[in-house]
């Protein structure tokens, strides 16, 4: 995903604080994120935050 999205050196994917990345209408979570923890309870957490930010910026027509 280097091409279409920021990525850091350790070439995690950049998000902001709901999952969304710089790519309108791509979003990303768990181990594949810059998130400061690699847990399985905390990936399953972002990724339902990631659909949630789906979901609403699909309802508000972001997308």
């Amino acid at each position: 995903f280097r091409e279409a999205v920021e990525t850091n050196r350790a070439g995690e994917i950049s998000v902001d604080r709901n999952c969304r990345t710089a790519l309108r209408g791509f979003y990303a979570a768990g181990d594949v994120t810059d998130v400061a923890y690699k847990q399985i309870v905390i990936a399953m957490g972002e990724g339902a935050k990631a659909a949630l930010s789906a979901f609403e910026d699909r309802i508000r027509g972001r997308l």
